[in-house]
């Protein structure tokens, strides 16, 4: 790359609003919000494979692009999916700077079929879902896209340790529920309650992330919830498997059941 190009590449970066932390030069990493390599060094301790070759990877929100770039870098074919196109975001600075070859997808995720995008092998869905207002279709439509053993890694916002108390305050859903933390609920936000950001819809506890997960045909391998660097979110990293009792009832809320036999189980 010339050093015209560098120097372009950062007087738009540096005029940018990033939430993700990308480095796209040795001396220059994006000024992002986000806690993105806390992210990353707990989605390689869940199993995040450090060697991608050969794999098909859906970065489902991947707006300014680190998560997107890393897979790339570990060997994966990479598809970044969001609903805006790529110059509302960084990620056609950062990956001018990467010379990175990873497609931009402007998709609603409650869109996704197969026949449109294809199947994957890993699939990231991180910082996503509570901004769902149809949380369990938007997990249902992502296991449309994995293969059979595909792994998805989950990220989120989790009322754990940040559920909305009576007083409109925010603390500890076990110190308010004693008894109730294994319990699987999600916290409904129908205004700009959470971070005063009205797309956030809904919050799970961790017990209700890993219920959601199963009722979209996962099987969680690994979990955590409540770390010390990220306290208010939870992770899992989860398996798309084959559960014709689960199966049956996604069908029928598409309105497809014609694709199986009655469960009768």
């Amino acid at each position: 790359m010339s050093q015209i190009d560098t120097a372009a590449i950062r007087a738009e970066a540096a005029d940018h609003r990033w939430f993700h932390r990308i480095r796209i030069f040795d001396d220059f990493e994006t000024p992002g919000i986000d806690k993105t390599p806390e992210k990353l060094a707990h989605l390689d301790a869940l199993g995040l494979p450090r060697d991608m070759t050969g794999k098909r990877v859906l970065d489902i929100g991947a707006w300014d692009g680190f998560f997107s770039f890393e897979c790339e870098r570990r060997g994966a074919t990479v598809m970044a999916l969001d609903h805006v196109d790529a110059s509302a975001t960084g990620f056609h600075i950062a990956a001018r700077a990467l010379d990175s070859k990873v497609e931009w997808r402007v998709q609603n995720l409650y869109h996704m079929t197969p026949d449109e995008i294809g199947t994957f092998d890993i699939v990231l869905c991180l910082g996503v879902i509570y901004h769902l207002r149809h949380v369990l279709l938007g997990l249902d439509r992502v296991r449309g896209v994995m293969k059979e053993g595909a792994e998805l890694f989950v990220e989120t916002a989790a009322l754990d340790n940040h559920a909305q108390l009576d007083d409109g305050t925010f603390g500890s859903f076990v110190e308010a529920c004693p008894g109730a933390n294994r319990t699987p609920l999600l916290q409904f936000y129908p205004g700009s309650e959470l971070n005063r950001d009205a797309t956030n819809f809904f919050s799970p506890n961790h017990a209700g992330l890993l219920a959601l997960l199963k009722a979209a045909e996962f099987e969680v391998i690994a979990d955590e919830s409540g770390s010390k660097h990220l306290p208010t979110r939870s992770i899992a990293r989860a398996r798309a498997v084959t559960r014709p009792d689960i199966a049956f009832y996604r069908d029928r809320d598409e309105a497809v059941l014609c694709r199986r036999t009655a469960y009768k189980g």
